[in-house]
């Protein structure tokens, strides 16, 4: 029997949908550990703390501001999968200035904030 995979994922910010092109991803964050190598070999790891991260591409449609979109430094931001998953960040912020392309009418928003938390 097939098993559902991720097709598509909605991402929204305080429960707006942002109208997203194909191809968002989302960085859980959380504890990454580095390993550390000395004259006798492996001696282990540290450990750091990452953001977590979504980056999309939003289409520059009627009533969507982009400007308003890069403003955002306090929000809910969730990751909802096709599959049934939903991560959310809180709080996020955009981290990156706002390029609108033109040729394929979309502009690119990083979200960064706290370890991403998967909620049942």
């Amino acid at each position: 029997m097939a098993k559902k995979l991720l097709g598509r994922a909605v991402i929204k910010w305080n429960g707006r949908v942002l109208n997203t092109k194909k191809g968002s991803t989302i960085d859980l964050g959380g504890v990454s550990r580095e390993s550390k190598t000395g004259a006798l070999g492996v001696a282990g790891f540290s450990e750091g703390d990452n953001p977590a991260k979504v980056e999309c591409e939003v289409y520059l449609g009627v009533g969507t501001s982009a400007a308003e979109v890069g403003r955002i430094d306090d929000a809910t931001v969730t990751f909802e999968a096709d599959t049934g998953q939903t991560y959310v960040i809180s709080p996020a912020w955009v981290t990156e200035t706002i390029t609108i392309s033109e040729s394929d009418g979309t502009f690119k928003v990083t979200f960064e904030g706290r370890p991403a938390e998967e909620m049942s």
